[in-house]
């Protein structure tokens, strides 16, 4: 797994009051909610302590696919078109960056044929448009640039190798971020800690809007600024002992609202607790 961030420095004595409170105050948000105990909560919110980092490069490129694809409405445009990403299979060499790499070269014909493959072969439903601006060429040029980054490694230990030393703090994390979103088009800082964050990273988190909205509104950081969260996220999992993974994951049940583990949504979830929240810290 990830190595703990070890150089990470402790937060301000100040800072770890507020950030423990409300932290706890998520969780006790969510306790609340009927069917929903310790347990089950600890268990999607905690990386499993025996799941290990995928093997194959081929894991790792389809999770960087499966993270590019998870913004504004591409999960249905993409995905749910084709009738799931791992369709995509047939397409890409089962997710050989190599081999897709010399199929799709990064370049606009590169992407126009990729597309012209998919919709062939994998027939996606709805209204098919690639242009500069679309999602299908946005996707597609994530898919040929993906390949080529990754087709640098000769197989996922390398891979490893190679991302494992920006692993010590949050100025290194954010560093390896931004790096990998240059080379990977169409995939922004958000998305790459989502992929890194999900290939067994677990001091990465994905700076999501419920996230940016909760931090900010509850004085845990400055600004909404993907970069600024992603350190207070950091900051708050040292604070309370836990992994960025699981701070991530546990605002993001409280934003979102959906607690699909026990078949419920709860509506207005993040402006809910936002009130809640501000009303136990003024207490």
């Amino acid at each position: 797994m990830a190595r703990t961030g070890a150089l990470d420095e402790s937060p301000p004595e100040r800072q770890r009051d507020p950030d423990k409170r409300v932290y706890g105050l998520a969780r006790s948000y969510l306790l609340g909610r009927e069917g929903i105990t310790q347990e089950l909560l600890d268990r999607y919110v905690r990386p499993s302590p025996g799941v290990q980092k995928p093997a194959a490069l081929a894991a790792i490129y389809e999770r960087l696919l499966i993270s590019a694809q998870s913004a504004q409405s591409m999960p249905n445009v993409i995905g749910g078109s084709i009738g799931g990403m791992e369709k995509l299979s047939a397409i890409l060499f089962d997710f050989d960056p190599a081999a897709v790499a010399q199929r799709y070269p990064r370049s606009e014909e590169g992407c126009k044929q990729l597309f012209n493959d998919i919709r062939e072969q994998l027939a996606p439903r709805g209204k098919l448009n690639y242009n500069p601006r679309s999602l299908w060429r946005r996707f597609c040029g994530t898919v040929t640039s993906g390949s080529a980054f990754l087709a640098e490694f000769p197989d996922a230990q390398a891979f490893y190798a190679w991302a494992e030393p920006f692993d010590l703090d949050e100025d290194r994390r954010i560093e390896v971020a931004t790096r990998i979103a240059r080379q990977v088009d169409g995939i922004g800082f958000a998305l790459v800690c989502d992929f890194l964050k999900e290939v067994g990273f677990t001091n990465f988190s994905k700076p999501d809007v419920h996230i940016k909205v909760i931090f900010s509104q509850l004085g845990l950081s400055r600004s909404k600024d993907d970069v600024e969260v992603f350190r207070a996220v950091g900051r708050v999992a040292r604070s309370v002992g836990v992994t960025a993974y699981e701070v991530d994951r546990l605002f993001w049940l409280v934003g979102s609202g959906d607690l699909f583990f026990v078949e419920r949504r709860l509506a207005n979830s993040r402006a809910e607790f936002v009130e809640f929240a501000r009303n136990a810290l003024a207490m």
